[in-house]
């Protein structure tokens, strides 16, 4: 599995014109990433700094989900 249900959810807000389904492909989740990373389309297949950035980017927008459902930090 590339991504945990909730990050899966998460690319699938911040990237909506990437039309992920359900049952999306690794290379759409991908592509997805990189979207999220800053690419464009217009500029071929991304090679690796935009599908960092946008991995970065997904598990930072994860960390932050997870930590405002903790109940350790809801007072």
């Amino acid at each position: 599995m590339l991504l945990s249900p909730l990050e899966f959810q998460l690319l699938r807000r911040q990237v909506p014109k990437a039309g992920l389904l359900e049952e999306a492909t690794v290379q759409q989740c991908l592509t997805a990433i990189a979207k999220l990373g800053g690419h464009l389309k217009r500029n071929g297949r991304p090679i690796w700094q935009s599908p960092q950035t946008g991995w970065r980017q997904l598990q930072d927008l994860a960390l932050g989900v997870r930590l405002v459902s903790d109940e350790a930090f809801n007072p």
